[in-house]
Order: structure tokens, then sequence, then C-alpha cells
């Protein structure tokens, strides 16, 4: 889609900040279980089986980090 006219800065600064606000803005998994019903459920067990068997969560040895690494940990 191209725009008639060019976005100014604080047009393009609003319409991030729009983008932003809306891509984050999330609620608790409580409200949404409520909201939703199980269905809710069912698919955050499924987020949630994804994570896991990708190995998302696990565990990491700190010693076993080059100095760099560590400073941020």
């Amino acid at each position: 889609m191209k725009l008639e006219t060019p976005l100014s800065h604080m047009d393009k600064q609003k319409l991030y900040e729009t983008t932003v606000n809306v891509s984050f803005n999330q609620m608790t998994a409580s409200k949404g279980f409520k909201k939703v019903g199980e269905e809710a459920v069912a698919a955050t067990f499924a987020e949630y089986k994804q994570l896991n068997d990708k190995n998302v969560f696990g565990r990491f040895d700190k010693r076993k980090l080059i100095k760099d690494l560590k400073r941020n940990v």
C-alpha cells in the first residue's frame, strides 16, 4: 500500500507506539480462562507443550560460560 503523502516523524512515532502497544497487550492466563473457557486452557497447554518439546526451558552451568557472558548473567 502506497500513501499519497509521506508520514511525518510524529505520525511515524505514533504509528510505532500504537503498533507496539497492540502487539504487547496481553491478558493474564486466568483472565483468559474466565473469558474464553476450556478452549483457552487447551491452547495454553498446547503452547507449553510446544515450548517443552523444543527444549526452550532448561538449566545451564554458569561456570561453563565465557567471561563476557558471565557478566551479563
